[in-house]
């Protein structure tokens, strides 16, 4: 009977920091990446290609639109990694006086104006007019230019070719870069800003043409370490020295780390 009883009392006692599941991973094995929304087809590929070399380290990833990332950062959210679509909102956790690294560019993309795969469309709208004569009662879609940098990037291209005012009123705003080209491929809108990357492998939307203007920064992502530990470098390294490849197959340009 006092066999069972110490038995029973083992059972109850609870279980220490130290005892962790097979399913788990231990907090220093685990790499947790704040990466913007357009990224998810090549971080995902990265991800897995990554642990399958280093199974003891487990990589999470949360995608949003690069402001709403940071702002969640400068909260103290236990991010160690973030890839941001602008160097922005990487400025403005420096202001916040967030400890991080110096920002690296790891990709760049392009800017392109999309439709449904069955999309009609001509020409390429290149001028006032040409938007004029393709907008009349038709909707766009766009990323919201306050918390997503395709938005901004969009805004600011559209102002360059003296077109905002036009389209403004006619324009159907999307959280995130991601959310643009699901709302393109369910008809929400016939057209939509989207990146390049966005129609790369994606058979249910096209691109009709590139967006460019002169005065555009070309769009460059960035990435920053915002915490120190040896898988973080280890992640850190591989995106940047590997990770090009698989930016390329996801319809990015690549950077070779300086």
């Amino acid at each position: 009977m006092k066999i069972l009883s110490r038995l029973i009392a083992l059972l109850l006692l609870p279980l220490s920091p130290c005892q962790i599941s097979a399913d788990d991973t231990p907090r220093d094995k685990t790499v947790v990446l704040f990466a913007a929304s357009s990224t998810m087809e090549a971080i995902e590929t990265i991800k897995i290609a990554y642990e399958r070399q280093h199974p003891s380290v487990k990589i999470r990833v949360s995608y949003g639109a690069s402001a709403l990332l940071a702002r969640q950062i400068s909260m103290g959210a236990p991010a160690d990694l973030f890839l941001s679509a602008n160097i922005n909102w990487i400025n403005w956790l420096e202001k916040n006086k967030t400890s991080m690294s110096a920002p690296i560019v790891i990709a760049g993309n392009g800017l392109t104006l999309i439709s449904p795969k069955n999309s009609k469309l001509a020409s390429c709208p290149h001028t006032v007019e040409d938007f004029n004569a393709l907008v009349g009662d038709k909707r766009f879609v766009i990323a919201d230019p306050n918390v997503s940098p395709l938005g901004q990037y969009t805004k600011e291209t559209l102002l360059l070719m003296g077109v905002w005012e036009n389209i403004e009123p006619r324009l159907v705003i999307a959280g995130n870069a991601n959310l643009v080209v699901k709302m393109i491929e369910r008809g929400a809108a016939p057209y939509g800003f989207a990146y390049a990357s966005s129609a790369t492998n994606n058979d249910a939307i096209k691109v009709l043409c590139p967006l460019t203007s002169e005065g555009i920064n070309p769009i460059k992502y960035y990435l920053v370490k915002t915490h120190a530990s040896q898988d973080v470098e280890s992640f850190a390294n591989f995106l940047l020295y590997d990770g090009g490849e698989y930016f390329k197959k996801a319809g990015f340009s690549a950077y070779a780390p300086k």
